[in-house]
């Protein structure tokens, strides 16, 4: 079989084409009817699982909180997570939701607790109740009702009798709702497990010997409720029994020090599938490939349960975040936010769970055995002796090498930092690294019914308040958790002779505990300043013009959530701290004790003016404009179309909170950017649970703090409807394509072949297919570009295949009919590593590698050093391989100068690593994938000099220090040096053409002026004549020369040789600047010009013309002279959709910031550089467009 690198892209555009979805209605039919999960008698454990009436589970569970979605959203969330292979669904049980007034229970709507649980039985899957009451989950106060802080003498979390009585008093009172219900397994329920406390090794320590006895009672008191199931603590080693200790983390395979007794089983209660966000934070994510090495590592060291957290992250609705925590939770999960499959995480580990299934026999009855290869490799095994069942897990630990293992005499390829799983100890099933699930995008539409607004406004008037006590009050217990905000209020005189005459203003300064403040001063609004989540204290200062007389002052103290963690949480502090005037002729004046008025709430707030009702109580005016600060707006709209999920994109606002229908769906904070000059979270999601039908309208309103025009916000219907997939001919085949049977695996599929599986979801079809490439494409889902071999019809290949299905399967072996698109290539790389170096392996190896030089003397005449000049090197080597020749010092020392240019050209010694996205990503694509695979594969190319760079370079991604250093290398100079220095040797090596020696011949027999046989040409077979062979048709080709078949031709080969460097030279006799082409001056792009490989087209190769006889002679070779031309980019008009996205990016950042622009918005300005931002914003300027 031939191996080729050709590559077979698709993307799907899906859309609702059923009546059933264009009425709004799913469906009624299901494909797998799921079998609710009852007849539980027992749950017991022992060193090697849980045994739930009596048989072993690999238990794969997923964290969904009732709390943080609505009822509506349940079955949808379950279903998904039972298809991704989950069998277990864990939630906490959230104690301020349910009493947030003391002795006063909620438990309706998105708060019903026995509903949910009965939910997840009825879906077939077990359930893990963690009951805490501490919980954090980066919920309000970590899950504690804030009375429970005014109890006297209170402790949290200690050996504290107070403590203690009520937190006693709340497990039994969910535990007997529990049971009530009958929801225990023990009971026929679907709770296999519950868990007290949560977390609690991390503050035992501040508790003395109060926290082990804590502990110790919290233990016993769970164990005396006598449930029937296991109780669990986490991240607690000394769990008293026969409570089992669990791990939190994110690679507990190899942190978890294990269960604290032999008899207990290993389990993984939190593997964190991202990282929560804070206002402030930049994008985070955790990579599927990542997450799935960390379970299968988990199983393969004993692990019996794992369970995602988050699963799925939901949205923080109202005020029930932890301080400075986005309302968004948890949205990089394998359910986004707004339930949506996120792919490729989502399929990935539904595929980790499909292959660790089929080793489930061997790993709860087989005998486990370690083989350690090195410090980064080994092989697990689980065997029963004298049986057939055997499972193997082959791992390779390297974070950038690629490894070749050999286990039971057969060889196993496997991508750095991956694990293979042999569920037979012979087949690989699956690949931690390798996915062969499809992949999407998403997408916020703007909606066509939904945003016909208009705006009404409300401002608050600021109060002037009496004196209530001398200090201003401690912010959190003046509010009670009952709203974010307070007023303070003082008053004090002023005299001429305390005011400066100097024309400076006094300045007013406030420092306060947190989290957020407006500033007034005689009913003017001054300023605001606010903290952050790891430095809740800040100051404000502002210059102020006072009035000789009575002045006042004003500050609205906010909170953004209630601490969710640490020791002592009672004693958490925020709010104004002390104030004072600076300045003044007389000194400073302090005003902290100067006695102080006090309001809890505002008045929108008390008349609930975001309410049908309440809306009617106050007095609207038309919004125009910008509305001053601390105002109220107003609007209705209809109900989006269709039935994709719906946001507001808060365009334009600052911070505040939103209601639809008078139902809070978080706190909205625009004006926080992250250090890449965004917001956080910009779309706030709107459950269509929350709407009227579809013919009556919506009320919105927004609580703004901030100056704002609500003018920009807009409504968004929310779909993934994008979907993808990418795959090689040499791709493992999916794992549902096994099946093991008498522990035997076997494909269901005959034979088993790579193909794109792809899937619509929500009831759709596939109605257009927006992208389908077999060759070498490049790009990503949602921006793929052909690249330079592909199949013409691979559109109506996939067409056939997929239009007006909601899933299909196309087959690499779809495409073969149409023949070899990209000759066999002589490299064999991973997914994700194209080649754009076509070489064909037939025929004369001279001739490739004269092609392959010329394509390198292209690049260095072009002073164009790409990625492709390392393909051309790479083809080079795989000849020398192939003829079993040697390779010259100077080849390998080309490829490195070439491989540190392709990857530092990206690097900006200004920015930190975190800012520098295209280094990276060049780091990662070049120095871990290609280079992994090159030294996998024994390749000679992969030198000592290059082991030492990789070193340095890996070091870079966490030292800024040493990026500084890097960036001051001049690689462009260094690689075209190099690759000249290489090219001198191998054309000499190479020996002359057949052209050069059919023209000294000719030169001999017929002497002509101006003959220059000098300079390398493309060596001819002996028979000129002769028709070439169709490959060689295809070679000759892909490398643009043209050859006129004809007996009596006069050949004439054009050539462009490498041009004579311009080196210019300091005061110091040092180069100062890069080497320039002659006669191209200031040709070469300086290193902020900086571009992606995948949108640069690659240089012309050296252009050869073999023309029509005109002559019966052979005439001589003919040297090309390069024109002295400057050669440019071609200019390219500005788009509106650029120019908004300037202006808007300059009101974001700050004029002159053009790189953190630029890097910001890449998607927009991808073929733009900081100097064409800075000059288009100067035309702009000019032309009054700004």
């Amino acid at each position: 079989m031939r191996l080729h690198n050709a590559m077979l892209v698709v993307t799907l555009v899906l859309c609702i084409v059923t009546i059933a979805c264009a009425q709004g209605r799913a469906p009624a039919v299901r494909l797998h009817k799921p079998h609710s999960v009852s007849g539980i008698q027992n749950v017991s454990y022992d060193g090697r699982s849980l045994l739930i009436n009596g048989q072993r589970h690999l238990l794969f569970s997923g964290s969904i909180h009732y709390t943080r979605s609505t009822p509506e959203m349940w079955p949808d969330l379950l279903d998904k997570a039972r298809h991704g292979g989950l069998n277990v669904i864990q939630t906490y049980v959230f104690w301020n939701a349910h009493e947030s007034e003391k002795g006063k229970w909620n438990f309706e709507g998105n708060y019903d607790l026995v509903k949910f649980i009965k939910l997840i039985q009825q879906k077939g899957m077990f359930a893990t109740l963690r009951v805490g009451p501490f919980i954090q989950a980066e919920w309000n106060h970590g899950g504690l009702p804030y009375w429970l802080r005014e109890v006297p003498g209170i402790i949290f979390r200690s050996n504290n009798e107070p403590f203690k009585q009520h937190m006693e008093a709340y497990v039994t009172k969910i535990i007997k709702m529990m049971k009530d219900e009958k929801l225990f397994a023990s009971q026929g329920g679907p709770i296999i497990l519950a868990q007290i406390e949560n977390e609690y090794n991390h503050i035992q320590l501040a508790y003395d010997e109060d926290g082990p006895s804590y502990v110790q009672w919290a233990a016993n008191m769970a164990v005396a409720q006598n449930i029937g199931v296991p109780w669990i603590m986490c991240k607690q080693k000394d769990a008293p029994d026969p409570v089992i200790n669990a791990c939190n983390g994110r690679h507990c395979g190899d942190t978890f020090t294990g269960p604290n007794k032999p008899y207990k089983p290993a389990l993984w209660t939190e593997n964190w599938t991202a990282q929560y966000r804070v206002f402030g934070d930049p994008t985070s994510q955790r990579s599927a490939e990542d997450i799935a090495f960390s379970i299968a590592r988990f199983f393969s060291k004993d692990g019996i349960l794992v369970n995602y957290y988050m699963y799925h992250g939901g949205t923080n609705f109202g005020r029930t975040s932890a301080a400075f925590t986005t309302t968004r939770y948890y949205d990089e999960a394998p359910l986004d936010e707004f339930g949506l499959q996120r792919e490729p995480k989502w399929s990935h580990l539904r595929d980790a769970h499909r292959s660790l299934n089929l080793c489930k026999k061997a790993l709860l009855t087989g005998k486990s055995s370690v083989q350690r290869l090195n410090e980064f490799h080994e092989i697990r095994v689980y065997e029963k002796p004298q049986s057939d069942i055997c499972s193997a897990f082959i791992t390779n630990n390297h974070t950038n090498e690629a490894a070749t293992i050999n286990f039971r005499g057969k060889n196993f390829f496997l991508p750095p930092h991956s694990i293979s799983v042999l569920p037979d100890c012979k087949t690989v099933v699956y690949n931690t690294q390798q996915i062969a699930s499809q992949h999407n995008t998403r997408n916020f539409r703007r909606s066509t019914l939904a945003n016909n607004h208009k705006w009404e406004v409300f401002s608050e008037t600021i109060p002037s308040l009496p004196v209530t006590q001398k200090l201003p009050a401690e912010l959190y217990s003046l509010l009670k958790d009952t709203t974010d905000y307070a007023w303070y209020s003082t008053s004090f005189n002023l005299g001429a002779q305390d005011l400066p005459k100097n024309g400076a203003a006094p300045v007013l300064r406030i420092m306060s505990l947190g989290h957020s403040l407006l500033t007034f001063v005689n009913g003017e609004y001054i300023g605001s300043n606010h903290g952050t989540h790891e430095e809740k204290s800040f100051e404000f200062q502002k210059p102020v013009n006072f009035k000789v007389g009575n002045n006042r002052i004003t500050i609205l103290a906010s909170t953004v959530g209630l601490p969710d963690s640490g020791a002592y949480m009672e004693h958490r502090y925020a709010g104004p701290k002390s104030i004072s005037i600076l300045g003044l002729t007389t000194g400073t004046i302090e005003l902290t004790a100067n006695g102080w008025g006090h309001k809890v709430g505002l008045k929108g707030e008390k008349q609930k003016i975001f309410s049908e009702e309440g809306s009617k109580r106050v007095k609207w005016r038309v919004a125009v404009g910008n509305a001053p600060a601390l105002s109220w707006f107003k609007t209705r709209f209809s109900t989006p179309e269709g039935r994709d999920p719906i946001a507001v994109r808060m365009n334009g606002m600052g911070k505040g909170m939103i209601w639809v229908n008078g139902k809070s769906i978080g706190r909205h904070w625009m004006s926080f950017l992250s250090p890449i000059g965004k917001p956080t979270q910009s779309e706030y999601h709107i459950p269509r649970a929350f709407l009227n039908p579809s013919k009556e309208e919506n009320l919105l309103v927004v609580l703004e703090e901030e100056i704002a025009n609500p003018g920009q916000i807009e409504i968004v219907t929310v779909d993934r409807d994008v979907v993808c997939s990418f795959i090689t001919e040499n791709h493992p085949p999916n794992v549902n394509s096994f099946a093991s049977k008498d522990m035997k695996v076997h494909s269901v599929i005959e034979p088993e072949k790579p193909a794109a599986i792809l899937k619509c979801s929500n009831f759709k079809k596939v109605v257009a297919v927006e992208f389908a490439s077999y060759g070498n494409p490049s790009g990503f889902c949602g921006s793929f570009a052909l690249g330079n071999c592909n199949v013409a019809a691979a559109k109506n290949i996939v067409e056939q295949e997929c239009l007006g299905k909601k899933s299909c399967k196309v087959s690499m072996e779809s495409f073969s009919k149409n023949g070899n698109v990209c000759p066999e290539t002589l490299m064999k790389k991973l997914i994700g590593l194209k080649s754009n170096v076509i070489v064909d392996n037939s025929g004369d190896s001279r001739l490739k590698k004269s092609i392959l030089l010329k394509t390198l003397q292209s690049h260095v005449s072009t002073v164009k050093i790409t990625e492709s000049t390392l393909e051309a090197l790479e083809g080079i080597e795989e000849l020398h391989r192939c003829d079993a020749s040697t390779l010259t010092p100077s080849i390998t020392a080309a490829y490195c100068a070439v491989a540190l240019e392709c990857t530092l050209k990206y690097l900006q010694s200004d920015l930190s690593v975190e800012n520098n996205p295209l280094y990276v990503s060049a780091v990662q694509r070049i120095w871990r994938d290609r280079f992994g695979y090159l030294e996998g594969g024994g390749s000679l190319l992969f030198s000592s000099e290059l082991k030492q760079w990789k070193i340095q370079l890996e070091a870079s991604l966490v030292d800024n220090k040493m990026v500084i250093e890097l960036a001051e290398l001049n690689t462009r100079r260094n690689a075209i040096t190099k690759v000249k220095d290489y090219l001198a040797n191998a054309w000499s090596d190479l020996g002359p053409s057949f052209i050069q020696l059919l023209t000294q011949q000719s030169n001999k027999e017929q002497p002509h002026k101006g003959t220059d046989t000098g300079g390398p040409s493309i060596p001819i077979p002996t028979n000129p004549g002769a028709t070439p062979p169709p490959n060689q048709h295809k070679l000759l080709a892909s490398a643009s020369i043209q050859v006129q078949n004809e007996t009596t031709a006069d050949i004439v080969v054009e050539e462009m040789d490498p041009p004579k460097s311009c080196t210019k030279l300091g005061t110091d006799g040092k180069e100062t600047d890069p080497p320039k082409t002659c006669g191209e001056v200031d040709s070469l792009p300086t290193r902020p010009q900086i571009q992606e490989e995948t949108l640069v087209k690659d240089p012309p190769e050296s252009r050869f013309h073999l023309p029509s006889p005109k002559r019966k002679i052979v005439s001589p070779l003919k040297k090309y002279q390069p024109v002295n031309i400057t050669k440019r980019r071609k200019p390219k008009k500005w788009s509106a959709l650029e120019e908004d996205k300037l202006k808007s990016a300059v009101n974001e950042i700050g004029e002159g910031n053009w790189k953190a622009i630029l890097y910001s918005n890449l998607e927009i300005f991808s073929e733009r550089t900081p100097t064409d931002l800075k000059d288009k914003w100067r035309n702009m300027a000019r032309c009054g467009g700004i």
